[in-house]
């Protein structure tokens, strides 16, 4: 089943099925967790991998969350300094900027609607 939801979820990509590929990568974690030790480097890239897709279909609350725990995992095994964890950083710094404009928007609307 593992292997049928990673073709699918990969499928999805190919074919730019942002939201669909999404919801494959869910239905692969539990599996992922139970199969593999919670520090495995193929559950970080996995988290990394669901973190860029939330993102990219603009779940950031949920893009942030993985990609927190991506770089918990990938810390550990790849290694701070590394390539890949340093690009994560990258993408989780920038997911946090886009979220508090998101959030200063939204208050502003607020503030702009209760005016009316």
């Amino acid at each position: 089943m593992v292997h049928a939801y990673e073709v699918a979820m990969d499928g999805c990509l190919e074919q730019e099925q942002w939201t669909t590929a999404y919801e494959y990568s869910k239905k692969l974690v539990k599996p992922y967790l139970v199969l593999l030790p919670q520090f495995h480097p193929s559950v970080g890239l996995h988290y990394f991998k669901q973190g860029k897709l939330a993102l990219h279909i603009d779940y950031l609350k949920d893009g942030i969350l993985y990609l927190q725990k991506a770089k918990e995992i990938l810390s550990i095994t790849h290694g701070s300094n590394h390539e890949l964890v340093v690009t994560l950083n990258s993408t989780l710094k920038n997911a946090c900027d886009e979220m508090r404009i998101k959030q200063d928007e939204n208050i502003i609307n607020r503030i702009y609607s209760d005016m009316q």
